[in-house]
């Protein structure tokens, strides 16, 4: 086994013992309500591990993310995340579901940072969807999650009309119809977000825990660390 490899097999392993024995500070226990994912996974392409857990609860895919660091002293520590609405601070709770989804569509910048593809779906009963589009990356120590237009879909099931489709920009000041703009424009807004950017090919492993371990805490620290492991190793 070469020896960078077996370096790295190492590092890995450090660092998903090192996540695993402060468990308590991101495990979601048994007042989840929902699934979670757990990722460990180089968000940043640094060589030190983050920890994504991922809350997906109900129909309409209400998602509550978190993400995790190292210190340097090794203490599990939370990263600020901060929600954008086409580039500026917004001021309600939307995050994406991106638990589980293994190959996110995802650019790097001339400056390294890589932004991976993310989308908020909720569901209005029967009568349609609203979609949520975007990107989340980490940069200088916080996770920003960018949503940079939306769609909404109108069902018409059995009344013999079609079902509507309406496109808007997520400018902050653009609520309702002040932001509705055509396909084209809904297009071209991704297409101008990326285009001085170049592909980068991810995968994501996320794993899952058994939801006896889950609500009854029969899981060991070990146990925990094999998971992590998998996930990070899996990952690419």
């Amino acid at each position: 086994m070469p020896e960078t490899f077996a370096e790295k097999v190492k590092d890995t392993n450090a660092q998903a013992a090192a996540y695993a024995e402060q468990a308590d500070a991101w495990f979601v226990g048994e007042d989840s309500g929902g699934s979670c994912g757990y990722l460990l996974y180089d968000l940043d392409g640094d060589g030190s591990l983050e920890l994504v857990t991922s809350l997906m609860q109900g129909t309409g895919r209400y998602s509550d993310n978190h993400f995790y660091t190292l210190s340097d002293g090794g203490e599990v520590t939370e990263l600020e995340l901060v929600r954008l609405c086409d580039g500026e601070e917004r001021d309600w709770i939307a995050d994406f579901d991106i638990g589980g989804v293994t190959r996110p569509q995802a650019y790097r910048d001339n400056g390294g940072i890589i932004y991976y593809e993310g989308i908020d779906y909720t569901r209005d009963g029967i009568y349609g969807v609203s979609v949520e589009e975007g990107f989340y990356y980490l940069k200088e120590g916080i996770v920003y999650q960018d949503s940079i237009r939306q769609r909404e879909e109108i069902f018409h099931e059995g009344d013999g009309r079609e079902d509507e489709v309406y496109y808007y920009n997520m400018g902050t000041g653009a609520a309702g119809d002040a932001g509705e703009i055509t396909e084209a424009q809904y297009g071209a807004i991704r297409e101008g977000y990326v285009k001085d950017m170049e592909e980068a090919g991810v995968y994501q492993n996320w794993v899952y825990f058994q939801w006896d371990e889950i609500t009854q805490g029969n899981i060991s620290e070990e146990a925990i660390c094999m998971k992590l492991f998998e996930s990070a190793l899996g990952s690419g």
